[in-house]
């Protein structure tokens, strides 16, 4: 009696993980994939992740909630000015319902080299993650 006990402690326990674990990795894919995004100037690699309303704060003034194509456009145009050099992600948490990440963006701008802060907090809604802030400043 007491080991099926045992047992099923054991069994409850890892049902309890396993779907902790799997919510980490998705969110560990997503900053891998907006990390590459930032380190290439590609808004494609990660703009599906965009929900109906993203804060954007850039280096060049924009500032404010935009839709998903709207975000999409203003990212690709802020890259298309501001050439990536790389970008790296320094930290991040992924555990709780707001997972973050910041890093440093490199990039060049008229011939002159800058870095920048970046903040990428993602939420979820339903069954899907989405990028709700991504500030580059």
């Amino acid at each position: 009696m007491q080991k099926l006990l045992i047992l099923l402690l054991i069994v409850v326990f890892q049902s309890a993980v396993i779907p902790q674990d799997r919510r980490i990795n998705e969110v560990q894919k997503i900053f891998i994939k907006i990390e590459d995004g930032l380190n290439n100037g590609n808004t494609d690699t990660f703009s599906n992740y965009f929900g109906d309303k993203t804060y954007l704060s850039l280096s060049n003034s924009v500032s404010g909630y935009y839709s998903q194509n709207q975000a999409f456009y203003i990212l690709k145009d802020f890259f298309s000015v501001n050439k990536p050099i790389g970008f790296r992600i320094n930290n991040q948490i992924t555990e709780g319902n707001s997972p973050f990440a910041s890093g440093t963006f490199k990039y060049v701008t008229k011939g002159i080299r800058t870095s920048a802060s970046v903040f990428i907090s993602l939420k979820q809604i339903n069954s899907d993650w989405v990028i709700t802030q991504i500030t580059i400043n």
